[in-house]
């Protein structure tokens, strides 16, 4: 009895030690936890004031604890026009004066600024920042952050954000302990069915005809002749003036030129004739 009690103990142990890759297609991404997550639907409070859904992924292991969070920046819009309503009359700063940069009640300034609003929120809750850098992960840009917390202990987090959802990934470990780097550079994104994605996508949703426009636009054209561009895998997406960015602005009836991938018909916000 006692050899099957401690043989039972140490294959859990060992269960709990073992690193997997949990997915979450709602949620939209993947990555490798010590063991299957908890979850809790939270509330998750934007720059601006507004209340977004948010899930909580949790693992502790002794005294390291894991988590991603995601908040959903995808009901803002709506959230933005709905304050800018019952705004008093000449408010500004709660209207949201020059909609079309910032947005009624200033939605769109939240969603850009998310990840600098996350990385605000990381450094007022830990410890001495000893590390901040730029980073991307699948083409989706972030930041790292490394922090030594007042215990000794250290935190190593990455901030992301992918189809206007914002993911925090933390991994606290105590002192003297390898940091969790395996943690948080295993984010991958992913589509509701599971599979991969490979796609960019980040700010405000574009129409599909506007992005292919642009692409297609630059694909047709010569090689001598296309306008300087990036490359992701078998992709060449086009440099400014045509960005991600800046193809989020434009309307959904577009024409861009096939030699230089400048829009030719957008008129308006995000013009570039």
């Amino acid at each position: 009895m006692a050899v099957t009690f401690v043989l039972a103990f140490g294959g859990s142990v060992l269960a709990q030690e073992q690193w997997v890759e949990f997915s979450s297609p709602r949620d939209g991404f993947r990555i490798t936890f010590p063991g299957t997550p908890g979850i809790e639907d939270v509330t998750w409070t934007s720059q601006m004031g507004y209340a977004l859904p948010a899930r909580v992924f949790t693992v502790d292991r002794g005294r390291e604890h894991y988590s991603v969070t995601v908040a959903d920046y995808r009901g803002i819009e709506k959230l933005g026009i709905a304050k800018s309503q019952s705004c008093a009359p000449g408010a500004e700063t709660c209207i949201g004066g020059q909609t079309r940069i910032v947005g009624p009640g200033y939605w769109k300034s939240d969603v850009h600024g998310a990840i600098t609003y996350a990385v605000f929120m990381l450094l007022r809750r830990h410890g001495t920042p000893t590390g901040m850098t730029w980073n991307w992960a699948e083409q989706v840009e972030g930041t790292l952050l490394q922090f030594t917390n007042a215990d000794q202990s250290r935190t190593s987090a990455s901030i992301y954000m992918h189809d206007n959802r914002l993911y925090v990934i933390e991994g606290d470990v105590p002192k003297g302990t390898p940091e969790p780097e395996l943690f948080k550079m295993s984010i991958g994104f992913i589509r509701p069915d599971g599979s991969g994605s490979n796609i960019y996508s980040h700010r405000f949703r574009i129409s599909a005809a506007c992005a292919a426009a642009t692409l297609s636009a630059s694909d047709r054209a010569p090689a001598s002749r296309r306008p300087p561009g990036r490359v992701s895998g078998a992709r060449t997406f086009p440099a400014s003036p045509i960005t991600f960015r800046s193809m989020a602005r434009l309307p959904t009836a577009a024409r861009f030129s096939r030699t230089t991938g400048r829009c030719q018909s957008c008129g308006g916000a995000g013009s570039s004739r």
